[in-house]
C-alpha cells in the first residue's frame, strides 16, 4: 500500500562539484630563519590574472592585485565565494 522509498533534501539545494580549476604558480619555499615557510601560489585556469595565495592567517584572490575575495580560513572556501562572486570561471 506505501510506497517505501523516500526523498530527503538537505537545505534545499543541490549542486554539482564542479569547482574552478587551478594551476601552480610558485611552489612553497622556506624563507629564511625569522620567516618561516612560504605557502605556494595557485593561478586560476583560464584566467592567470586571479591569484589564490595565504597570506597570514587566512587564503585569498586577487585580480592584478586588487583583492576579490579575502580573509578566508582555507583555499577551498576561497574558491566557493569566488564561484559564487565569478561564475564564468568554473570549468
Amino acid at each position: 500500500m506505501y510506497n517505501d522509498t523516500a526523498i530527503c533534501i538537505i537545505g534545499g539545494v543541490t549542486k554539482e562539484n564542479v569547482m574552478i580549476k587551478l594551476t601552480k604558480k610558485t611552489d612553497a619555499f622556506w624563507a629564511g630563519n625569522g620567516f618561516g615557510n612560504e605557502a605556494a601560489q595557485w593561478v586560476v585556469k583560464g584566467a592567470e590574472q586571479i591569484v589564490v595565495r595565504k597570506s597570514g592567517f587566512g587564503w585569498v584572490a586577487t585580480e592584478n592585485g586588487t583583492r576579490i575575495v579575502s580573509g578566508r580560513g582555507t583555499k577551498k572556501e576561497v574558491l566557493e565565494e569566488l564561484e559564487w562572486k565569478r561564475p564564468e570561471l568554473v570549468s
